[in-house]
């Protein structure tokens, strides 16, 4: 049995600006490696990868959120995670590890979910009514940035374990609380 999500909050804890909405990291990485190759405003890496300027704002914060890329007045710029991403072969074990890291040194995270990486997956709605309840997030905005956290985990846990998920899917599975994964650290 997972544990409860929390009261409800009187005041956010987290602004919703903080959580993702770009479920594939394969995206958020183009978007760095436009800026990487010297599309610094978003109108440059819009026309650049050619996603809806709605899609790029969700990839260009996401990678904020993760510290692959910093906003600045003057534009965007690679952070030195960045390039060690850009480094790594996109979907590579490595990438994976730095990734990892990442997410796990996103303060809201430690909040919400903090058993994302954990063996056994957490439920959409469970993190939904934690998202929900520390922020000022709809119950069905919170609903879709769980879906993202749940996208992340799934392209980022270990090979093996991912393999699991693909054999018995997250929403089949009770979840319970377990040990979390010590956070892998990017070579």
């Amino acid at each position: 049995m997972q544990e409860s999500p929390g009261p409800e909050a009187t005041s956010p804890q987290f602004d919703i600006v903080d959580i993702p909405q770009a479920d594939d990291l394969d995206t958020v990485r183009a978007v760095v490696a436009a800026v990487a190759a010297g599309h610094l405003t978003r109108a440059a890496v819009q026309e650049v990868t050619g996603y809806t300027e709605r899609h790029m704002q969700y990839r260009v914060r996401a990678a904020v959120i993760l510290g692959l890329l910093e906003e600045q007045d003057t534009g965007l710029s690679i952070t030195a995670r960045g390039r060690a991403c850009l480094d790594r072969t996109a979907r590579s074990e490595e990438e994976r590890a730095l990734l990892r890291e990442a997410v796990a040194r996103i303060a809201a995270l430690h909040d919400i979910a903090p058993r994302l990486f954990a063996t056994t997956a957490p439920k959409r709605p469970w993190i939904a009514k934690r998202l929900a309840s520390r922020t000022l997030m709809a119950q069905s905005t919170a609903l879709r940035r769980a879906t993202t956290l749940l996208c992340w985990r799934r392209r980022l846990m270990p090979r093996q374990l991912s393999l699991f998920d693909e054999v018995f899917p997250v929403e089949a599975l009770e979840a319970t609380p377990a040990v979390a994964m010590a956070p892998c650290v990017g070579a």
